[in-house]
Formats: structure tokens, sequence, C-alpha cells
């Protein structure tokens, strides 16, 4: 018993090193508990638990501190920006919880999310309402790996390490083409805008 309490301490000092536990590290335990005497639903929500509480953490990190340092940086104007809805377009909001829910897959993401979600006043159910789900999702598969493939571990997490550049640049293609595209667009309805106000004074104007 006083092994296996033991046990339990040093998994969770390993877990909370890290903000949120990484596919490394969730691969390993799943390995290190095949070969030892400890319960697998009892680890497993060790990790589990782990992991949500690192997005906790997170969120209320962007909530608390991200949010008012901000604030005081960027002055009012970005102040007014920091509320419910990522300031978002309506169209835009009706996705927030497919990047919420695919976010967590994603390596280095799954880090900035919460805190991003804090920082503009998410709702903090509806983050765990989609994180809870693709979190257990997450964890489970590579626990699952882990555990039951403890001798193939060393290619696993090769094929790790190119999953998650594989991921990371796929991630930064599609955020930059995202904001390009929305600066585009925000352009293209200023210059718009800007010439029929101007077309409308023309119109004004007296003719001699």
């Amino acid at each position: 018993m006083t092994d296996y309490a033991t046990f339990l301490r040093e998994l969770w000092k390993e877990l909370l090193r890290q903000l949120v536990p990484d596919e490394v590290s969730v691969m390993s335990l799943g390995a290190k508990i095949a070969h030892e005497d400890a319960a697998f639903s009892v680890v497993y929500a060790a990790v589990f638990l782990a992991a949500l509480i690192g997005v906790a953490a997170s969120y209320i990190a962007g909530a608390w501190m991200g949010a008012p340092a901000l604030a005081r940086l960027f002055g009012r104007r970005w102040a007014a920006r920091l509320r419910p809805g990522w300031g978002l377009g309506q169209r835009e909001r009706e996705y927030v919880g497919w990047v919420l829910a695919i976010s967590v897959f994603i390596p280095v993401v799954r880090y900035l999310v919460p805190f991003a979600a804090g920082l503009y006043r998410l709702p903090l159910r509806q983050l765990l309402l989609f994180f809870l789900s693709s979190t257990f999702v997450w964890t489970l598969h590579y626990f699952l790996m882990g555990y039951w493939f403890p001798d193939e571990l060393d290619a696993l997490l090769a094929g790790v390490y190119q999953y998650r550049k594989i991921t990371l640049v796929t991630a930064v293609v599609a955020a930059v083409s995202y904001i390009t595209i929305r600066q585009y667009m925000r352009m293209k309805l200023w210059m718009g805008a800007t010439s029929a106000k101007h077309r409308g004074e023309l119109q004004k104007e007296p003719t001699a």
C-alpha cells in the first residue's frame, strides 16, 4: 500500500510539472503502469484530472492576469475588446465549439486556447463542455497506446514527434491564412465604404 501511495505521489509530481500533460508524458505513463502493479482506472483518472486542472489554470490565468495586463498595456480600446464572444462575428461564434474541441489534439495550441478563452471572457461552462469530452478522448487514446504497446514505446514516440511537426505547421498555415483573409475582407469593406462616402459627397456638390 505504501509503495502504491508513493507511486501515485510521484505520478502527480510528474504531471503537475507541466501546464497540460502532453502526448509524450501521457503515453509514457501508460507504458509505465503496464509494468507496475497499479490500477489502470486510478492512474488514468489521475492523468485526466491533471489535464483538466491544467486547462482550468490556463483559463484562470487568462481571465485574472492576462486581460488586466493587456488592458493596461494597450489601453481602454483593447480592454473594450475583451468581452464575451471572443470579439468575433455571429458566424464565427458558431464554430467556437469546434475550435475548442479540435484544439486539444493540436500540440502547443492546447496550451494557448484555454488562456485565450479566459482572456476573452468565454464562459468556463462553455469551455469545459467541449474541452471535457475532447480531453477525455485525447488522454485515453495516448494512455492506451502506451499501455497496450509498452515495448514499442520508442517507435510510438518517434511517430508522435513527427505528428507534432505536421500539426504545428498545419496550424500555423491555417492561422496565417485566416488572419490574412479576414484582414483582406475588412480592408475591402472599408475601401467600399470610403468609396461610397466619397461618391455621396461628390453628388452633393452644387453644379456650376
